[in-house]
């Protein structure tokens, strides 16, 4: 199905949509969601169009959220870590096509978004270091 990494695609879309329109309500299922976008990213099997979509996510999360944000967000720089590894080795041995190198630097950039949002969501944003 040459149509399927698009539907996930849109389909992680929409999340971030939803996030933002319910803000804390989402609160209740997030450790599914937060479970299923972690796999997602994990995963081979999963296109590599869809990762930079499942990275901002959880930005979205992070802002809708707020503070509860907090459980989750040693998984997910722990995977971004792991992510921004693989994708530096993976260029330093020529394995990114000359046309996608824009790819992983927006998903470079927007994992730095995740940290950001969930420390600017309390009283006043509250800086690292």
């Amino acid at each position: 199905m040459s149509q399927e990494w698009q539907v996930c695609q849109s389909s992680v879309g929409v999340l971030s949509d939803i996030s933002r329109a319910i803000e804390d309500q989402l609160f209740p299922y997030c450790n599914r969601i937060m479970q299923i976008l972690l796999e997602n990213l994990q995963s081979n099997e999963v296109n590599r169009n869809v990762k930079p979509h499942i990275i901002s996510a959880f930005g979205d999360i992070a802002l809708a959220i707020g503070d509860k944000f907090e459980y989750y967000i040693q998984h997910v720089v722990s995977m971004l870590q792991s992510a921004q590894v693989m994708t530096a080795s993976q260029h330093n041995r020529g394995g990114l096509h000359a046309e996608r190198p824009s790819m992983s630097s927006r998903s470079a950039y927007n994992s730095a978004s995740v940290p950001e949002a969930y420390i600017c969501t309390a009283s006043e944003c509250m800086w690292p270091g």
